[in-house]
């Protein structure tokens, strides 16, 4: 079957922002006609707290689009980062918008990716000191997946550089105090998918989601939750 495709890189597949500079921020998303799913990763560049939080995500204008997934990835001392995972498998081309609900007012920016696959599995994780990063991952269904890096950092220094995978985007914020940076891994070495990634030259916190999409809608064909036999024989 293969791999799935990541749609429209640094188009569609991009950073957001908003028109809106105080309170709630929306982000219109440009969603792609063949996306089944679209995932955002939304930092608000203050640190997490009772009076500085992404507090929600809600979603309008695009018509069948579901959310499956509302994560607070945030922890004190990180910034305030919240991430969505849609299913637009039954929508078409359009505009989905997203607004993130604030407790406080900063720099707001939208890292999103879209895709033709489904997905696999995923988790999300905070590393406080980025500069050479390294993720692997393994999978029994390497052949029909496809590995994506969806982060958001608190950006001190332009860009950064993906020395491993395929580059989707590198996007700093307007004030250059916030970044969203995504790539994804097709190709499968020793039974793992590796992106690795150089920050320039400082160190700073990234929050990360890392998914693993897969081209078949249902990869584990029917199992929901529990082992069906056991991993060691």
């Amino acid at each position: 079957m293969g791999s799935p495709t990541i749609l429209d890189s640094g188009s569609k597949s991009k950073l957001y922002t908003s028109t809106d500079t105080s309170g709630n921020r929306t982000f219109d998303l440009d969603v792609h006609a063949d996306a089944n799913v679209v995932a955002v990763n939304i930092i608000l560049d203050v640190d997490d707290n009772d009076s500085n939080a992404i507090t929600g995500l809600t979603h309008t204008g695009l018509t069948g689009a579901v959310e499956l997934f509302d994560i607070d990835a945030s922890r004190d001392n990180t910034r305030a980062t919240r991430m969505g995972i849609y299913d637009v498998s039954q929508c078409g081309a359009g505009t989905l918008e997203v607004t993130a609900a604030l407790t406080g007012g900063a720099t707001c920016i939208c890292a999103c990716v879209m895709t033709d696959g489904f997905i696999e599995s995923f988790y999300t994780f905070i590393d406080r000191q980025v500069d050479n990063g390294s993720l692997k991952v393994h999978s029994g269904n390497n052949d029909n997946n496809i590995l994506v890096l969806l982060a958001t950092h608190q950006n001190t220094s332009a860009g950064g550089t993906f020395t491993t995978g395929t580059e989707i985007f590198i996007t700093n914020s307007s004030d250059n105090e916030v970044a969203g940076v995504a790539a994804s891994q097709a190709t499968t070495t020793n039974g793992l998918k590796t992106i690795e990634y150089d920050e320039n030259s400082v160190s700073t916190p990234m929050v990360g989601l890392a998914i693993l999409f897969s081209s078949q809608s249902d990869p584990f064909d029917g199992i929901t939750g529990k082992l069906t036999k056991p991993i060691v024989k």
